[in-house]
């Protein structure tokens, strides 16, 4: 009888340590999961600030074009009506 009962606690064991593994390598896979949450969220987050910037130089472009063809006299004679 003791020789199942020591085999069963060898098993036991061998199955507690095998769950200990795993739960390990869970734990490391979700640490690895958040860190790549965190870095796709900065990318995202550093494209919506670039997107930003290039709508921004667009529509300072665009102003520009507008203001410029809104003028009723150009830059080079002095500002004055001709």
């Amino acid at each position: 009888m003791s020789k199942k009962l020591e085999a069963a606690e060898a098993k036991y064991k061998k199955e507690v340590h095998s769950r200990d593994e795993l739960k390990k390598k869970v734990d490391e896979l979700q640490e690895r999961l958040q860190q790549a949450d965190y870095k796709v969220a900065l990318a995202h987050s550093e494209l919506l600030m670039a997107l930003q910037v290039e709508s921004g130089l667009k529509d300072f472009e665009e102003l520009k074009q507008v203001i410029m063809k809104a003028r009723p006299y150009s830059q080079s004679d002095g500002g004055q009506d001709v």
